[in-house]
């Protein structure tokens, strides 16, 4: 039954840095952020980091909020992880050739319609470990030519590699704005 299936190697590709023309020109400041061509180790080192990164928070920090109509950090972290969720799903589309022009979303809208201070610092660091590590290997499954296949999100032409990087960019972003106005 299975005699015609063929096994992998296992061979993860190197997915690198996506030309200017793959995604629109603000994507540029967060792929400018990951250090390397080598996304797949980048995200794994990142994933390490930023649960060590959520972990050294405080309890009393992880609902402060800096001013007046600004997210608390444990609103920040649950951004990072709806928005890693919707970038792997906007991957997904463009290789499966599904939906190939997906709409943007409204953080401040997501953001309103969940409880994030409710949450544990724990439970933060698991969805996102978790999270992480099915982006990954997600993205370890992916031909090159896969990475660079487009389709369009929130009216904006864009490759799949092109939001392998911004995924990376994104948390670098929003952990130096947590540092920097938070802790």
């Amino acid at each position: 039954m299975f005699k015609d299936l063929h096994i992998c190697n296992n061979m993860t590709i190197l997915i690198s840095k996506p030309l200017a023309v793959e995604h629109p020109e603000y994507y540029a400041y967060y792929i400018g952020l990951v250090p390397s061509e080598d996304l797949i180790y980048e995200l794994e080192e990142q994933r390490k980091f930023f649960i060590r990164f959520i972990e050294q928070i405080t309890s009393e920090k992880l609902n402060y909020c800096y001013a007046e109509g600004k997210w608390t950090v444990a609103q920040v972290i649950q951004h990072l992880i709806d928005t890693e969720r919707i970038f792997c799903y906007r991957m997904l589309n463009f290789v499966r050739h599904g939906q190939m022009e997906i709409p943007g979303f409204n953080q401040n809208e997501f953001a309103a319609h969940v409880n994030s201070s409710l949450r544990t610092k724990q439970s933060f660091m698991d969805e996102f470990d978790a999270l992480r590590r099915n982006t990954i290997e997600f993205l370890k499954t992916l031909t090159v030519d896969e990475t660079r296949l487009q389709g369009k999100a929130n009216n904006a032409s864009v490759s799949v590699r092109s939001i392998g990087y911004m995924a990376y960019g994104h948390i670098v972003h929003h952990a130096q704005v947590i540092e920097k106005k938070y802790l």
